[in-house]
């Protein structure tokens, strides 16, 4: 372990102030290697029961390795080279909560239009999905925009007379 006393730490009052440590009078112990466990095909028939056995041992050192026996297989194992999945898309530059907010409305529109009978087709610019959230928040802008505008002016107006 390293030692850490008055005599080796310095307080630094540059950009923080907080101490640090002189390198000509710090020296680093590696911590200890995290103890291997290589239990027989019999002991290992109750992992469980194996693991609480080497429990004291590795609490010791906070953390430990498990080599099961060589023919052992897990009871559920994937068949790597046959499985197929289909991954989500997932479009990392919008924030999670933006993403919830535009699936609740795509969902309520989709609502709306089955409720009339109809099928919600999303219509499509040069062959791109056109976002309906983004055109709604436009609209809404701009809707909030003009009132604001003919408000001034028939304050205008009424300032006037």
């Amino acid at each position: 372990m390293g030692k850490c006393d008055e005599a080796n730490v310095e307080v630094s009052m540059g950009d923080s102030a907080s101490p640090t440590m002189k390198p000509d009078n710090f020296s680093f112990t590696p911590p200890p290697e995290a103890p291997v466990f290589e239990p027989t095909p019999e002991e290992f028939l109750d992992p469980l029961a194996y693991i609480s056995k080497i429990r004291p041992i590795a609490e010791k050192s906070g953390i430990c390795k498990i080599k099961p026996p060589a023919h052992w297989q897990p009871p559920f194992a994937v068949d790597v080279d046959r499985l197929r999945f289909t991954p989500r898309i997932q479009r990392l530059n919008e924030l999670e909560a933006i993403t919830r907010v535009k699936l609740n409305f795509l969902d309520q529109i989709i609502k709306f239009w089955e409720l009339q009978g109809s099928v919600l087709k999303i219509p499509t610019v040069e062959r791109k999905p056109l976002d309906l959230y983004a055109l709604h928040k436009i609209v809404k802008e701009a809707a909030s925009f003009m009132r604001v505008e003919v408000t001034q002016e028939l304050f205008n107006e009424n300032k006037r007379e």
